[in-house]
C-alpha cells in the first residue's frame, strides 16, 4: 500500500513544527534563557505554540493515515 496524501501533510506539519521550534530557539538565545520562559510572556507563547503543534501534529497525521489506509481520502 502507497500512502500519497498523509506525507505531504506531513512535510509541511515538519516545515511549520521547524518554524515554531527555530522561534522559540532565537527567542532563548536572546534572553539567554536556555530552561523554562524566565517570565517572558512571548516566550512562554512561543513554547506553548511548539509545544501544541508537537502535541496535535501527531494525532493528526496518525488518524490521516488511518483513513487513508482505509481508503477514506480522495487520491
Amino acid at each position: 500500500m502507497t500512502f500519497t496524501v498523509t506525507p505531504i501533510y506531513a512535510l509541511a506539519a515538519a516545515i511549520i513544527y521547524m518554524v515554531l521550534w527555530m522561534r522559540v530557539t532565537a527567542k532563548r538565545g536572546a534572553m539567554g534563557q536556555s530552561i523554562g520562559d524566565g517570565g517572558d510572556a512571548d516566550l512562554l507563547l512561543r513554547i506553548r505554540q511548539h509545544g501544541n503543534c508537537a502535541e496535535w501534529t501527531s494525532f493528526v497525521l496518525i488518524l490521516m493515515i488511518l483513513a487513508e489506509g482505509m481508503g477514506g481520502l480522495l487520491h
